[in-house]
């Protein structure tokens, strides 16, 4: 799942998650963990540079809840 979820960040990041999203092009609606099984199924090749900036918007987020829970 956590695999399928960086993925699905990837795929965001990097503005391929409009292909899978038919209804609104403002709001996105579909989950991370979607998204990186959609991409795993269409094969859905990303460079490392949009690896390393899904990584770090992963990394800040942690960071985020990490701090709000202390």
């Amino acid at each position: 799942s956590l695999v399928a979820i960086l993925l699905g960040m990837v795929v965001v990041s990097s503005n391929k998650h409009r292909r899978f999203q038919a209804n609104t092009d403002t709001r996105s609606v579909l989950s991370f963990h979607y998204l990186g099984l959609r991409a795993i199924a269409c094969r859905i090749r990303f460079t490392m540079r949009q690896w390393k900036a899904a990584l770090k918007w992963y990394s800040s987020i942690v960071d985020a809840a990490w701090a709000a829970g202390t």
